[in-house]
């Protein structure tokens, strides 16, 4: 057991994410804050593609599926999540398949979890338009989240308010506990 989280060495993560923005601050969310599941991340926007029998079989047995997706589309992507979902859950080499709704987007959540007023601000980019090459760009990202006051306690903890609301917000079922998750 681990922080609340019962952790087997039998359990593989895997994450689906929208974009290679994403896949950056997951990637410092894992390796460098130790705050979440460790797992291989993937772009693949599962909101807008469906799963194909081929991209499935590339899915390890016993692995827990974190879907990480945007909700800012209104109801738009919401069927196509519900498809993914179930044949997810279909397969036997899927565990588990755990929905993380970022409301409204990374941008957003990341505006929630820091003290900053625009998403810029976290990059220092001249307009938050440049914000996303720029964060790809960043090469000191755990220091620039740490700088804007990052709140791991604030960051995928809502639910959104349209049709995704019916598939929850499990990111705690991937949060690793650690006595103090801002970066104070």
């Amino acid at each position: 057991m681990r922080g609340g989280i019962t952790v087997s060495r039998n359990n593989i993560y895997r994450y689906y994410v929208e974009g290679e923005g994403d896949k950056k601050i997951i990637d410092v969310l894992k390796k460098d804050f130790k705050f979440i599941q460790h797992g291989k991340v993937e772009v693949f926007n599962v909101t807008q593609e469906h799963f194909s029998n081929m991209r499935a079989r590339g899915i390890k047995s016993n692995t827990i599926v974190i879907l990480v997706y945007d909700t800012d589309r209104g109801s738009e992507g919401e069927p196509c999540l519900k498809w993914n979902i179930e044949y997810l859950e279909s397969k036997k080499n899927v565990k588990k398949v755990v929905c993380i709704p970022q409301v409204e987007n990374l941008e957003d959540e990341l505006v929630r979890a820091c003290q900053i007023k625009e998403v810029k601000e976290l990059t220092r980019s001249k307009t938050n338009t440049n914000y996303k090459s720029d964060l790809l760009k960043c090469n000191n990202l755990p220091a620039r989240l740490e700088m804007c006051k990052f709140d791991f306690k604030k960051f995928w903890n809502k639910l959104p308010k349209n049709a995704f609301k019916k598939h929850g917000n499990k990111s705690n079922e991937i949060k690793l506990k650690k006595r103090n998750h801002s970066n104070e």
